[in-house]
């Protein structure tokens, strides 16, 4: 309901808003944000990365199908 309300009204959710919606999944101050996001992203630092791709590809695939590309890759 969240999606169809913010594409459909243009409503803009600022972070506590986005947090209890379910868009996010953290909030963090501007001077915490760099070692938050690295907090975060330092377990998938050792994860294969084909892995990780197909797992985004069986997830988002049929979304990454509509997305135009250049030079015939997706982004």
């Amino acid at each position: 309901m969240t999606a169809l309300e913010a594409s459909t009204t243009g409503r803009r959710y600022g972070g506590p808003d986005a947090l209890a919606a379910g868009i996010v999944q953290d909030l963090a101050e501007p001077g915490e944000l760099r070692e938050r996001s690295c907090a975060r992203l330092r377990p998938l630092a050792t994860k294969d990365a084909s892995t990780l791709g197909a797992i985004k590809e069986a997830i988002h695939g049929d979304l990454l199908a509509l997305v135009p590309t250049t030079a015939g890759t997706r982004p």
